[in-house]
């Protein structure tokens, strides 16, 4: 069958064949611009999508020549093989039910069917050991991977700081109208604008959603490196080093890029460092770990 869309990423297009897909079409990312995508920490270019195809029913198998194998290995960079489910947009890595995985006869991983009331942790296999310089015939045997994609990368190791180093810096005035707008805008916001205020025990007058939170919630201390995700619509930021860390030593695969503060799926792209906020950071005492903001003009100042 002849069923195609345009990949929005590569502009590419992409025969889904039998394969359902019933999301946006201006959203369709191809299995080969996702499998690029789907471990930051494990980067892989244009050229190293070295096998994609569509799976289905009764088994897999392929061949491929791996000439220049050693200087890959020679280079620190490792092969994967990596699965994803096509009508989704997540970047999820997804097995079948069952599946055993066998290089030129011999049996590489073997994943068994998830057991009852449990939710498999399903994650990349990196299968550069098992592999030889040459010719290499992969044999996939599974009983239903219908709407699955498999493929085989080339990957170079990307550690958490060059990862970070990526993270572009939205400047101070453009910050802070962006969070003056959450102020405004936000249901907390709402909240503030309404002065629905409250007196605790002591007859002090307060409102909790202009408070400004100087602490990374992943790393409990003073922010470094102030960052929130494009589509956050929280004032708080978590530092960017301990955020790419914790998703960096992360074993659930498919559980790495939630925000700490609000749980949206903020991947490295997605980051931006808030100039405002590094700005108070630089104005204010070690000790300080929460300012007031203004929902008028979006200054800021110390909590007394």
């Amino acid at each position: 069958s002849f069923r195609v869309l345009r990949c929005t990423c590569c502009s590419v297009i992409f025969n889904l064949e039998k394969t359902q897909y019933r999301g946006d079409a201006q959203s369709f990312w191809c299995p080969s611009c996702r499998f690029r995508a789907m471990d930051p920490f494990n980067e892989v270019s244009r050229e190293g999508v070295l096998h994609c195809a569509l799976l289905g029913l009764g088994g897999y198998e392929f061949e491929v020549n791996l000439s220049r194998l050693q200087d890959w290995r020679d280079a620190g960079e490792t092969i994967w093989l990596r699965m994803l489910q096509v009508d989704s947009q997540e970047l999820f890595q997804v097995w079948p039910e069952e599946l055993a995985v066998e290089v030129d006869g011999c049996q590489l991983f073997r994943i068994a069917p998830p057991e009852k009331g449990h939710k498999r942790r399903d994650v990349p296999q990196d299968i550069t050991s098992w592999l030889q310089a040459g010719p290499n015939v992969l044999r996939l045997r599974f009983t239903d991977a219908q709407g699955l994609a498999l493929g085989l990368v080339r990957a170079a190791p990307k550690a958490p700081r060059r990862l970070c180093q990526d993270v572009p810096r939205q400047e101070a005035p453009e910050a802070r109208a962006k969070l003056l707008a959450l102020l405004r805008n936000s249901e907390e916001a709402e909240t503030i604008l309404q002065v629905v205020a409250r007196l605790d025990q002591d007859g002090l007058e307060f409102v909790a959603s202009r408070q400004l939170s100087l602490l990374c919630p992943v790393a409990l201390a003073r922010v470094e490196r102030p960052a929130r995700g494009r589509r956050c619509r929280h004032l708080r930021c978590f530092g960017l080093a301990a955020y790419c860390r914790s998703n960096y030593g992360m074993a659930a695969f498919n559980n790495r890029w939630s925000c700490p503060v609000c749980n949206k799926r903020v991947r490295p792209e997605e980051l931006l460092i808030d100039g405002f906020v590094e700005e108070i950071l630089q104005k204010t005492e070690e000790e300080c770990e929460e300012v007031l903001l203004s929902p008028s003009d979006g200054s800021w100042s110390l909590v007394e």
